[in-house]
């Protein structure tokens, strides 16, 4: 039975602390594949052999002691092999060999004892017995100091990595931030500090939602919770700048999340100046037809039942005279003064901009029809009664003006032509007044190019010979009625006239006979 701690030891230096790390790295490492089952069962059994020794006759007892001894010689033999085959090291054979003779020492005694059999004289037992101790020592010892140099090395390569990590989350060019579950701030490094001023400092730690802003915070939080991951643009206002933010935030290990700023300001700054200039119309200064379609979708995403939303449409007459009587620069001259007369009669949040070469757009947020027909009416009669001066001679004004309120369901596009069309019906009708509707007034529609080529095919009709053949664009079956305008066509030079056949054929086709 003294064979028992000879084996643990070994088990206990070599194989039990290796075989649970080759476990836990190869995650289906099993006891059975190393043979250290031996360990767990032979002790125990041979415990319960030894006490049954005393109760068996001496020579008996004598078998089954030496049976104990040998199945506990087998099982050192067993875990020497697992232990070289295992670790093949220095230490590892100093404790296999030291192990081996402190084994064949005992298991020699306990034969001349058992069988008075003389193998070895006991001077010889106990130079073996020593030196196997010494060997064991060695072997323990110096497994012991590679042990601490591992650990050693170890600590140092995670204090390396430490200090790496430290040194690259402080000098990071992105500002980084570290979010407990509950949202207070953990730590930032350099960068942050820098975006976010003294704000990071305070005690008690500040919340996510100080720092960010409450709605940025929720939204940042529920794409967090839904996907894990989070990307916007954040602004933030120090010093009376505004810096510009790239956002990215992840859920991390353990609870809470990390954030990651990259600041784009100056990115942000030259992407505002090409809009600027793509916007801004060159000669007034003001914006051209694509900045007031930014500035009318923006109006009408904002756009309520309370808030109405109107347009003021001006055309300079005859402008193209202006420019073959008085020269291009006059009528340059021209357009700048109308620009600025018009940018004097509003004020914030309103705008006016430039959308063709003599025709300019007043956007008036918060203006219904009747205010805004009065605000046009004052403008007609400002510009008409201001002449422009150039180089000694006045240059006087003759403008039409359409206005428009708008309707609920209308883009950007739809509401300036409507307030294009208002204006063409206000020169057609020659009236020294504005021409002001709601945008989905009937008599826009009937202002369409298409309709008022439909006019001028009317009267030419008598002066030339003109084939129109007229086609079904669209159903002409509906249930409400409709309002057609039919074309004829002349055939001969006497003037005969005749409805257009292609037009009743459609018809009949589609049902609508009756109707037409």
């Amino acid at each position: 039975l003294a064979l028992l701690p000879v084996t643990g030891l070994l088990h206990w230096m070599f194989i039990n602390p290796h075989s649970d790390l080759a476990s836990q790295a190869a995650g289906t490492a099993s006891r059975k594949d190393e043979l250290t089952w031996l360990i767990r069962y032979l002790p125990p059994l041979s415990i319960a052999l030894g006490c049954a020794l005393p109760c068996l006759p001496g020579h008996w007892a004598n078998v089954l002691a030496t049976a104990i001894a040998g199945l506990l010689l087998v099982m050192l033999m067993v875990e020497i092999v697992v232990t070289l085959r295992k670790h093949p090291g220095l230490e590892s054979r100093l404790g296999v060999t030291g192990a081996l003779l402190c084994g064949m020492v005992l298991d020699i005694s306990f034969i001349q004892r058992t069988w008075a059999y003389p193998l070895l004289d006991t001077s010889w037992l106990q130079t073996m017995m020593g030196t196997g101790l010494m060997v064991w020592i060695a072997g323990f010892f110096r497994q012991a100091a590679q042990r601490e140099n591992r650990l050693k090395t170890n600590l140092v390569q995670m204090d390396t990595a430490a200090r790496a990590l430290h040194r690259i989350y402080n000098t990071s060019p992105v500002a980084l931030l570290s979010i407990n579950a509950d949202g207070t701030l953990q730590r930032w490094n350099q960068r942050a500090a820098d975006a976010f001023g003294g704000d990071l400092a305070r005690q008690p730690a500040p919340h996510i939602n100080a720092l960010l802003g409450t709605a940025v915070s929720q939204q940042l939080l529920a794409d967090l919770g839904k996907s894990g991951h989070y990307h916007s643009e954040l602004t933030l206002t120090r010093a009376g700048q505004n810096r510009v933010w790239v956002l990215e935030a992840g859920i991390r290990d353990g609870g809470g999340f990390e954030i990651g700023m990259h600041e784009v300001t100056a990115h942000a700054r030259r992407a505002a100046t090409f809009q600027e200039i793509a916007e801004r119309d060159e000669m007034t200064g003001l914006p051209n037809l694509v900045g007031l379609r930014r500035i009318l979708g923006k109006q009408l995403s904002q756009l309520r039942a309370s808030s109405p939303l109107s347009c003021v449409y001006v055309d300079i007459l005859e402008f193209g005279d202006i420019n073959h009587v008085f020269g291009r620069d006059a009528g340059d001259a021209v357009l700048r003064a109308v620009a600025e007369h018009l940018s004097k009669q509003i004020s914030p949040p309103a705008a006016v901009g430039r959308v063709r070469d003599d025709q300019f757009l007043l956007v008036l947020p918060g203006n219904e029809l009747t205010l805004t027909r009065t605000q046009a009416t004052l403008l007609l009669t400002m510009l008409s009664r201001t002449p422009v001066e150039y180089r000694g001679m006045s240059i006087p004004l003759q403008v039409s003006i359409g206005a428009v309120e708008c309707v609920a369901g209308m883009n950007a596009e739809q509401l300036i032509e409507s307030a294009r069309l208002a204006c063409q019906l206000s020169r057609q009708e020659g009236a020294p007044h504005p021409y002001a509707v709601m945008a989905d007034s009937p008599a826009l529609a009937d202002a369409d190019p298409s309709r008022q080529f439909g006019h001028q095919l009317r009267q030419k009709l008598p002066e030339a010979q003109i084939r129109l053949h007229a086609q079904a664009v669209t159903s002409l079956h509906r249930d409400t009625v409709q309002s057609l305008t039919v074309l004829p066509r002349l055939l001969t030079s006497n003037g005969q006239l005749q409805l257009p056949n292609r037009l009743l054929q459609a018809a009949a086709q589609q049902g609508a006979s009756g109707m037409l």
